[in-house]
């Protein structure tokens, strides 16, 4: 049997998991136990193990370079698939070797790479172990936020033989080399070199991924380890890596300076104390069924979208919760398939609105999902984002602002004046000042008053007749008023004669009434009453004495109020009885027609609308004194 050296067991390394937290998510660290204890951490919040034990999970097979595979299940129930093989040339098997065994090559249980190399085979890269351990999931390769593992026991028996062998180990991985550092950086115990720097002996410059013993030839021999950590050195692979790779070898040759050198066999300890972490998270989006609520008692439906955004898929083994402010624990549906990247599943939550909600502005509910397995608490399942769902209660509210515009003038009788006829427009603004549109928003007015006096004229139906508002919109509608001659009378010439107060109103879609303030408009119809007479005489010149003489009157209504009770007086210079005008008769109806009335024909008219016009008629009977004075 080959001379090999078998360390002294001492207390296992254990090392603790680095995390990180994430946007929407925790970390979780997943370390890859290669010892015959799991690792233990503080921060479990945010972090989870990934743990395997040597000899157990898996069994080594004593002699066999593998692949050994395995799947490990961390706290919350994610699985990843683990590789781990030996590839062995150019030497001479030790037997039973590799194997897995508490205390090989140092302080931990790690798998044992002992080999003898052929004579003339104990230079670097001459009889090579290369140990690689890799992580995949469904057959893809996972690229990990970092792998790292103990090499134990680095060293060399330095007796200054040329049986001795001086260890020599290359680290590489599919993402980058790992750095290498001391496990125990006592300056005085330790026997490893690790790169960058000088090899031990005649060896040339190690790389910053290379570490080999310490070899002294002469009287003093090297401060050789004895089984414990002083010849072990961590290994720690960057992010990205999927696939890590230790080659060993023997190195007395280059040590040295020599060939064809028959070293004893020798080994190291690999995979001791490794740990994985892996970046695992879910995010959480949250909606509800309805933006709006009108009192207690109605039912809320909100939708909860989990979405696997980590590089593991959920199995069937796990379960989602999610935890509901509002609604408390929510046991989401079974997962019926595994959930791939990027896959999502769905679970709902009902609430009900208390008397409470019926009074405030809305109802606000934070929730967050977790995942693990069984009747895992809450607290320890991994965790998403916490996403807000807000549902506001319908409060509608809508003002109105009314105007007037310039009563008309041309639609009248009277060209120049508003009168019978002419019309004002009225325009209205409703303003949506709620949280929610209103609907079949409409306006309410009864007519103006015109000094006061109800309108007897005619208001058009409204424009649009009614409207849909949207939260922070407005609506203009306008309505036309038709003057009747009354309303003029009423208020002609009085400022601000004409008053119109009118209001809006609509409801929510909950059927939450709004009803707006009372918004008055008022104008002023200016003008007044004024009439014109002419007068004319048949015959008009060169009348003698005892010849009758027609005076025909014609009073016109210029103004645009109604004239009552014209009565013609005729001063008359003659020197007979003077003329009586009578026999009145309406000669000009040229606004609404039956405006203008008289009961009978007794000299006086008695309403005279706004362009109309009356005829008056009187005799006079020229006497002989007229003649002789011209008159």
């Amino acid at each position: 049997m080959p001379n090999y050296r078998k360390p002294n067991l001492k207390s296992l390394l254990c090392w603790p998991v680095k995390t990180k937290k994430v946007r929407a998510a925790k970390r979780v660290s997943a370390a890859l136990i290669l010892t015959s204890t799991i690792l233990t951490r503080s921060n479990l919040a945010l972090a989870s193990d990934f743990s395997m034990n040597l000899g157990t999970t898996p069994n080594w097979p004593s002699g066999s370079g593998g692949p050994v595979t395995f799947t490990l299940t961390d706290e919350f129930g994610f699985q990843i698939d683990g590789t781990a093989q030996v590839v062995r040339s150019g030497g001479i098997a030790v037997p039973g070797n590799p194997i897995n065994e508490v205390g090989f090559f140092g302080t931990a249980t790690s798998v044992g790479l002992i080999w003898d190399s052929n004579a003339g085979n104990s230079g670097i890269g001459e009889a090579p172990n290369t140990a690689t351990l890799s992580f995949s999931s469904g057959g893809v390769a996972v690229p990990t936020d970092g792998i790292s593992f103990v090499i134990s026991d680095i060293d060399s028996v330095d007796n200054n033989t040329l049986t001795d062998r001086c260890d020599f180990i290359q680290a590489t991985g599919d993402a980058g080399n790992p750095t290498l550092t001391l496990v125990n950086p006592a300056t005085a115990a330790t026997s490893v070199i690790i790169g960058p720097a000088a090899g031990s002996g005649a060896t040339g410059a190690l790389a910053a991924n290379e570490a080999q013993c310490i070899y002294n030839t002469g009287p003093t021999g090297s401060p050789n380890s004895v089984g414990d950590d002083n010849g072990s050195v961590l290994a720690t692979w960057p992010a990205g890596t999927s696939s890590a790779t230790v080659a060993y070898n023997e190195s007395i040759e280059n040590v040295l300076g020599l060939t064809n050198l028959n070293s004893a066999a020798r080994g190291v300890g690999i995979w001791a104390s490794s740990v994985i972490s892996v970046d695992q998270e879910i995010s959480l989006a949250k909606s509800a069924n309805v933006s709006t609520y009108v009192g207690a008692g109605e039912t809320i439906t909100y939708t909860y979208v989990v979405t696997n955004d980590g590089p593991l898929p959920i199995n069937t083994g796990q379960n989602i919760q999610i935890s509901d402010d509002q609604i408390g624990i929510i046991n989401c549906p079974a997962i019926g398939s595994a959930i791939a990247v990027g896959g999502t599943h769905t679970c709902t939550g009902t609430y009900n609105t208390t008397v409470g909600d019926a009074s405030a502005a809305s109802v606000v509910n934070v929730a967050t999902a977790g995942i693990g397995t069984g009747a895992q608490s809450f607290a320890t399942r991994l965790q998403s984002n916490s996403d807000t769902e807000t549902v506001i209660r319908e409060i509608p509210a809508i003002t109105l602002s009314k105007s007037s515009g310039t009563p008309t003038i041309a639609a009248g009788a009277v060209p120049t004046l508003s009168d019978a006829g002419d019309t004002i427009i009225y325009s209205y603004t409703v303003n949506n000042t709620g949280n929610v549109p209103v609907e079949n928003v409409v306006i309410t007015d009864p007519g103006p008053t015109f000094n006061g006096n109800a309108g007897t004229g005619t208001l058009s139906a409204f424009s649009p007749v009614s409207a849909n508002i949207p939260v922070s919109g407005s609506q203009v509608f306008t309505a036309t008023y038709t003057l009747s001659q009354l309303d003029v009378d009423n208020s002609v010439g009085i400022t601000n004669g004409v008053s119109n107060t009118a209001s809006s109103s609509g409801a929510s879609a909950g059927g939450v009434a709004a009803n707006s303030n009372n918004s008055t408009a008022q104008t002023t119809i200016t003008g007044g009453p004024d009439i014109t007479v002419t007068k004319v005489a048949s015959p008009d010149a060169d009348v003698p004495a005892g010849v009758t003489v027609t005076y025909t009157y014609v009073v016109t209504n210029t103004g645009n109020q109604t004239v009552s009770n014209i009565d013609l007086v005729d001063s008359h210079g003659g020197s007979g009885s003077p003329p009586l005008p009578s026999n009145e008769t309406l000669t000009t109806d040229a606004g609404t027609p039956g405006d203008s009335t008289d009961s009978g024909t007794n000299g006086i008219w008695e309403t005279l609308a706004p362009g109309d016009a009356v005829t008056f008629t009187a005799t006079y009977v020229v006497t002989q004194q007229d003649v002789d004075t011209l008159q």
